[in-house]
């Protein structure tokens, strides 16, 4: 059917065509750059625009399950040794300030909720008030 064909066929035309110039291209960069973006977007983008293309001739769809496969495939091959630098790591935030936000609402509530009683009573008593002076 329709989806054996996306997925056998497509596979194999992204493997043919796709994959043996990413490979070339991959393998003739050196190991050390080969997880600097700015070394490696064009191949990358090559690729990806490749499979789009591949797509389109078949009529399949784009993306898809078979080639989320593929790319991830694809990354356990050539990019297992790339980690994010330390200092581009999400850090941690300071706790102080979490604890403070987080610590603010639960005492302004409290705030909030007598200032809202005290007009509230001083609305009734201001009723009160003008209806004793009739």
């Amino acid at each position: 059917g329709r989806s054996a064909h996306c997925r056998d066929t497509y596979l194999e035309w992204i493997s043919l065509y796709c994959w043996t110039t990413f490979h070339a291209t991959i393998m003739a960069t050196p190991e050390w750059s080969r997880c600097q973006w700015e070394q490696i977007s064009r191949t990358y983008s090559d690729l990806s625009n490749c499979t789009v293309l591949m797509a389109e001739a078949l009529s399949c769809p784009w993306p898809s399950p078979a080639l989320d496969s593929f790319f991830l495939q694809i990354h356990m091959e050539y990019f297992t040794n790339c980690t994010m630098p330390a200092n581009s790591q999400p850090s941690q935030p300071p706790l102080g300030p979490i604890l403070a936000m987080a610590a603010m609402p639960a005492c302004l509530t409290p705030l909030l909720v007598a200032l809202t009683l005290r007009k509230a009573r001083e609305g009734v008593v201001s009723l009160g008030l003008a209806g004793d002076g009739k």
